[in-house]
């Protein structure tokens, strides 16, 4: 919704910040600020760049304390926006998607397209997902306008899973 923000302007943006809680009673997040974030986050994690650490030590117990070191983890993120070709984007609203948000923008015929459409769309789902995401859509409108897409893929291990086994394992030793 970040990237909607940027093609709004008047009450639309101010209910998009207020919503995302860019904005409250006492601060409000500049424009460059949000998107300056985004940039940092997509520089990292874009689309296949990938974040792997070391795989399991041999024989490590369950309950050693949790080293992000000993595992692997793969974070990708992925933005599209699809506008009808009829629809002229602003160039700074297109300038901001692929700058801050590594965003492609494709023009696309939802009226004499619309299960094309459908197919790419769903095949960029599954190819952004790793196949984690098999369909979105049945079926795109003829009316729609815009589409923004985000996919966010991640595999690896939760700090959560190792903090509970570690609970577990000092309540079994304690407990007796």
């Amino acid at each position: 919704m970040s990237i909607l923000m940027n093609g709004a302007n008047g009450k639309t943006l101010k209910d998009l910040k207020q919503f995302l809680r860019y904005k409250n009673s006492l601060t409000e997040f500049s424009d460059e600020t949000i998107n300056t974030a985004f940039k940092a986050l997509n520089n990292k994690y874009h689309n296949d760049d990938i974040f792997k650490v070391k795989e399991n030590k041999p024989n490590q117990s369950p309950y050693e304390i949790y080293d992000p070191n000993d595992y692997k983890h793969q974070l990708n993120i992925a933005n599209k926006v699809i506008h009808n070709k009829d629809l002229q984007l602003l160039d700074t609203f297109i300038n901001n998607i692929k700058e801050y948000y590594k965003g492609d923008i494709q023009s696309a015929d939802f009226v004499n397209n619309g299960v094309i459409e459908t197919e790419r769309v769903n095949e960029w789902i599954r190819n952004k997902t790793n196949n984690k995401i098999q369909k979105i859509f049945d079926e795109i409108k003829p009316d729609t306008s815009l589409i923004i897409l985000n996919a966010i893929y991640f595999k690896g291990i939760f700090h959560v899973i190792i903090i509970i086994k570690h609970f577990n394992y000092l309540y079994s030793v304690f407990s007796h």
